[in-house]
């Protein structure tokens, strides 16, 4: 305001006028000031349902590696040793049993053991 009223050519009938485009101005600036705290407060919520969705994410991929782990551990032991399981092992139910039987076998106890744990 006293900025405004050193102005050159200013008069005592400006003032009243001076004082409104103050009062004006203030409100803007309390306007900007209320849209910036909404801006901050949206901000706020989309990281936390961005950090909410990162984390149902994550689990749901440690859930699966931790299925599939054994089953490649198993996977890798068969692939290795293929040539030494051939001659001791012949038929289709030992191949079902030690080749399906076991990848089924472990993929439930590990289902099981998420599911007591509460994991979905």
């Amino acid at each position: 305001m006293p900025l405004i009223l050193s102005l050159p050519g200013t008069t005592s009938e400006t003032e009243p006028y001076a004082e409104d485009i103050s009062d004006q101005l203030q409100q803007v600036v309390a306007g900007l000031a209320a849209i910036e705290e909404r801006c901050a407060a949206l901000l706020a919520l989309h990281a936390s349902l961005a950090s909410k969705h990162l984390a149902v994410v994550s689990r749901r991929l440690a859930a699966v590696a931790t299925i599939f782990l054994p089953i490649s551990f198993l996977a890798g032991f068969f692939g290795q040793n293929f040539s030494a399981l051939v001659g001791s092992i012949e038929g289709w139910p030992a191949f079902l049993i030690l080749g399906v039987g076991l990848s089924v076998a472990c993929a439930g106890v590990t289902v099981f053991v998420l599911s007591r744990r509460g994991w979905n």
